[in-house]
């Protein structure tokens, strides 16, 4: 029963925590790595995320001198063991969004990998599998970009 007790008092703590995320702006629904992704790509980037949380095709607004800019935000938490390299994009919301970005996180939430890509290369490196739609992150590999050269990266620092 003892484990019982400890699992329900983390579960509180968790609470506790998401409450404290959600007063600070960070998330703002239950999709907790999701919503931290569009989080980190709009600190980053300096732009705004939409102002619902169930926006269809993008989740960040960019507005500057070169226009504006929508991207689509996904987010992984990986495992050490989990070799899963792959993103699900549904083909027909190919049109929402100008770029994609996918953030890859460790399953502590330290940031592993960031990609840039454009909607033109998301249509070139789609790929059908099984009945989904993917992007392999092998075959964006010079879509990697270093998050620390982003505008606002110093504000999102602590989670290298």
């Amino acid at each position: 029963m003892t484990s019982m007790k400890s699992a329900r008092e983390l579960l509180n703590d968790f609470y506790a925590i998401k409450v404290a995320l959600r007063e600070l702006g960070v998330i703002r629904s239950e999709r907790f790595t999701g919503e931290l992704g569009e989080w980190l790509v709009e600190t980053a980037y300096k732009g705004q995320r939409a102002k619902g949380t169930t926006q269809k095709g993008w989740d960040v607004e960019l507005c500057g001198e070169n226009g504006r800019s929508l991207l689509q935000v996904k987010t992984h938490a990986k495992g050490e063991k989990n070799n899963a390299r792959w993103t699900k994009i549904k083909p027909e919301c190919l049109e929402l969004f100008d770029r994609l970005v996918i953030v890859v996180l460790s399953d502590k939430y330290d940031l592993k990998e960031w990609y840039d890509v454009s909607k033109e290369d998301v249509r070139k490196t789609l790929v059908q599998s099984g009945k989904s739609w993917v992007i392999y992150w092998d075959d964006i590999k010079p879509h990697s970009i270093n998050w620390k050269k982003l505008p606002g990266a110093d504000a999102i620092s602590d989670f290298e």
